[in-house]
């Protein structure tokens, strides 16, 4: 069994919730590799009710999650990295207008996210990042302005 792996910890600055990743050499992707999501930390603009709110992080790289929408039956495909869940209490909130400027949610989860990927071997020198509500597929209401992510390619 081959337990090799490369780390990667990116980060960077959003754009209209996408962030875009780019290698100055390729990197290579062996068949059917794991993506192992270690950790995400962002920073962003927050707007009344943010600590409700969650956040979807998708990837272009061939990873799938089905995902129900707003209460109904039918779900959607996704290839989500991670979702960061709403702080905890989530019942909290800033309704006296005293919103903070800038935000930052770390999210490490206990056990890594492991996504195993559906792919021949590819070489890619970038791939985007995109942002999204948790429980839509919509724009998040929240600006997001940076983040570092630390994530694995297992072989």
């Amino acid at each position: 069994m081959n337990n090799s792996y490369k780390e990667y910890f990116i980060q960077g600055s959003f754009t209209d919730n996408r962030l875009q990743v780019r290698f100055e050499q390729p990197i290579s992707i062996p068949r059917n590799a794991k993506i192992e999501l270690k950790m995400i930390t962002y920073d962003f603009s927050p707007s009344t009710g943010y600590l409700n709110r969650g956040h979807s992080f998708s990837i272009d790289l061939p990873i799938k999650l089905n995902q129900v929408n707003g209460g109904t039956d039918r779900g959607f495909e996704r290839k989500i990295l991670v979702n960061v869940p709403p702080s905890e209490p989530p019942n909290l909130d800033t309704t006296d207008g005293l919103l903070p400027t800038t935000a930052r949610r770390t999210y490490e989860p206990y056990q890594s996210i492991i996504h195993h990927l559906n792919n021949n071997e590819m070489s890619i020198n970038e791939f985007s990042i995109i942002v999204s509500d948790m429980f839509s597929i919509a724009p998040p209401t929240d600006d997001i302005d940076t983040a570092s992510i630390y994530f694995v390619i297992r072989l």
